[in-house]
């Protein structure tokens, strides 16, 4: 444009560019350059210039420039490469964090564990030494209750030491419904009076196989978040029946299968799709510092994982969140174990001697009096040695009830080993508050031997010593 103006007005130019083409049909640039010239009169008559091709330099322009650009094109795409790379190694890292922070968990559960079990056992056995001796209905409803509480403790530390540990659990025949009724107090203690617990159970529910402890547990947690959903109160309904569905609307398995559906509805606060979709990850939690783990749904969802189950979430802000819990039905000719409240007559002894060891002083005593309930006789060892000295000593002892892990060098599989070795008339019982890979058996010569997990029952304990007794 400047030198088209420049022409317009008869001006000097200088370089001005021109393409056109020639025989060829090849195209061409010139570069030409020229001052006009007047008559003596002053009209113009024409320009005097010079012209020059500049083909090769704009084609080389040209070819610059198209280097230029595929080279910015390749710098753009390293750049998102480098990008993505980073995203994807902030992922790895935040995973691995995740893997590190969940290892030092089961780390520290395992060291925990012990102590934390020792504690349940020595509160059960005074508790059920207290039903024992209590004729009140009252003190009755109140022992059962405050055992209900401890079994469920119990059920909650199993469950994070499995998540953390990879412990596997026996499952158990259990009919749903009956667990649900049997913990209804205590999750309408936790509740609080300002939330009101509706449970609507199908009288015809199938039983499912699995741990009744971690269901017990997974209601429990679930429980516990919706009550954290409705500070102002609300309804926390708790739902069985029975559904049979092709899974491929919950998961890709599209092959239809029975459930015993477990519905546990609140009208709290809802969630976001956001916080929804994130709702099981270990650790994640909106709640304020201090007051959630971020473990609780995500136990749930290992829970239903190891029963072949499903787990689905529904919910809308400000219209409260329903979870739902798919128990896969137990085929009714499977022959498993029957659930604990199902189990007949607790057997008793005859005054048989049982020697009890154990390092803490109230396992010791709580246990002692509870298999004195029992209708044995007992003498007690501190350590290993100790017990290895009583038998020595030419104590009739018929059957050991040793912990496995205990102070003075010599485990109880130790004192196992002993007797298997020096004493085989002798029976032997381990009992152990570590789970998983901690109380593994470091002898083949022990699987024989029986290993009762903390805290035990008092019928579980009946039952142990009876199976000893028998050989």
């Amino acid at each position: 444009m400047r030198h088209r103006a420049q022409l317009n007005r008869h001006e000097t130019f200088r370089d001005f560019e021109l393409a056109g083409t020639n025989d060829r049909g090849e195209t061409i640039w010139i570069s030409v350059s020229g001052e006009p010239k007047f008559d003596e009169t002053g009209n113009f008559k024409g320009y005097r210039g010079t012209g020059r091709n500049v083909t090769a330099r704009k084609k080389a322009q040209e070819a610059l420039a198209r280097a230029n650009a595929e080279l910015e094109q390749r710098v753009a795409e390293r750049t998102a490469d480098v990008k993505r790379e980073m995203q994807r190694r902030d992922g790895v890292q935040q995973k691995l964090a995740q893997a590190q922070r969940l290892e030092a968990v089961g780390r520290l559960a395992g060291g925990l564990a012990h102590d934390f079990n020792n504690a349940l056992t020595a509160i059960a056995a005074n508790l059920e030494i207290a039903q024992l001796h209590a004729s009140d209905k009252n003190e009755q409803q109140a022992l059962r209750k405050a055992m209900t509480a401890l079994r469920m403790s119990a059920a909650l530390n199993r469950r994070f030491l499995t998540m953390s540990c990879r412990e596997n659990v026996v499952p158990l025949l259990v009919a749903v419904n009956d667990r649900i009724g049997n913990i209804a107090d205590v999750l309408a203690h936790v509740l609080g009076d300002d939330i009101l617990l509706e449970t609507r159970l199908a009288p015809d529910c199938w039983s499912t196989l699995l741990d009744p402890g971690d269901l017990d547990s997974s209601i429990l947690n679930l429980t516990i978040n919706a009550r954290d959903a409705m500070p102002r109160g609300g309804t926390l309904t708790i739902e069985t029946c029975n559904v049979t569905c092709g899974t491929a609307a919950i998961a890709r398995d599209a092959e239809p299968r029975d459930f015993v559906r477990v519905s546990v509805r609140d009208t709290g606060t809802g969630m976001t799709p956001d916080v929804m979709a994130r709702a099981a990850e270990p650790f994640f939690s909106t709640k304020d510092t201090g007051v959630g783990t971020g473990l609780g749904l995500s136990s749930v969802q290992e829970f239903i994982k190891a029963v072949n189950g499903m787990l689905t979430i529904e919910s809308r802000v400000g219209e409260g969140t329903l979870i739902s819990l798919f128990l896969p039905r137990a085929a009714e000719a499977i022959n498993a174990p029957n659930s604990p409240e199902s189990t007949g007559a607790i057997p008793l002894g005859d005054g048989e001697l049982v020697l009890l060891v154990d390092d803490d002083q109230k396992v010791l005593e709580a246990t002692c009096a509870l298999i004195e309930s029992l209708g044995y006789a007992v003498v007690t060892a501190g350590n290993g040695l100790q017990a290895v000295a009583l038998l020595e000593d030419g104590e009739p002892v018929q059957v050991i009830i040793s912990d496995v892990v205990l102070p003075g060098g010599m485990s109880g599989y130790d004192v196992a080993l002993h007797v298997l070795r020096k004493r085989p008339t002798i029976k032997t019982v381990l009992v152990s508050g570590f789970h998983g890979g901690q109380c593994q058996r470091n002898d083949p010569a022990l699987d024989a031997v029986q290993l009762l997990r903390k805290p035990y029952t008092r019928e579980q304990l009946a039952g142990a010593l009876r199976v000893a007794l028998a050989g």
